[in-house]
């Protein structure tokens, strides 16, 4: 958007976005664990339990923009999982317009991995309480986060790029 200003490495975030825009970047976060671990039609402890790792372990978190959303999701998760679930934005619309803000408001790099984060989560909920044997994520899961990639715009050469989703998925559990 002509006029807006683009954040490049080591700005601060809440500069730059508008508190709405904030919350859709907390919000996708849930998008995300909602897609995911909705797709079998219930949630799970496990899932749940991952999804709290995640934000208690926010350090972990190696983009700087996701690590400074979940942060702030970690001082106030109450509140926020409350207005996120008053929210009437479908998933869809809501990964969209997470895309959309990113690609408007952060350099690229910054934006990609944002996305390939998110994905991340995904995987990383996914594999909270699949199968022991063969691959952790069932089939719906597996198409939610491709959906969300789809949504989130992101192409199949950035996927491939550094930080791959393997070594985001794996850092979650580093700190």
């Amino acid at each position: 958007m002509a006029g807006d200003i683009i954040v490049n490495d080591f700005q601060d975030y809440n500069n730059v976005f508008s508190e709405d825009e904030w919350k859709t970047l907390q919000y996708s976060i849930f998008w995300m664990f909602n897609s995911v671990a909705k797709a079998d039609g219930k949630i799970d402890k496990k899932e749940i339990d991952a999804l709290n790792h995640l934000i208690e372990n926010s350090s972990a978190i190696i983009n700087d923009l996701a690590w400074n959303v979940i942060s702030t999701i970690k001082k106030d998760f109450d509140n926020i999982k409350s207005e996120f679930d008053n929210d009437k934005r479908e998933i869809i619309d809501g990964m969209r317009e997470v895309s959309d803000l990113l690609n408007s408001k952060v350099n690229p790099k910054t934006s990609i991995d944002f996305k390939k984060t998110l994905i991340g989560i995904g995987f990383y909920i996914a594999n909270a309480s699949g199968k022991w044997i063969g691959s952790k994520v069932s089939a719906e899961e597996g198409i939610a986060i491709k959906l969300a990639g789809l949504n989130l715009r992101l192409s199949a050469a950035q996927l491939e790029e550094v930080p791959t989703i393997d070594d985001i998925f794996s850092s979650f559990d580093e700190k």
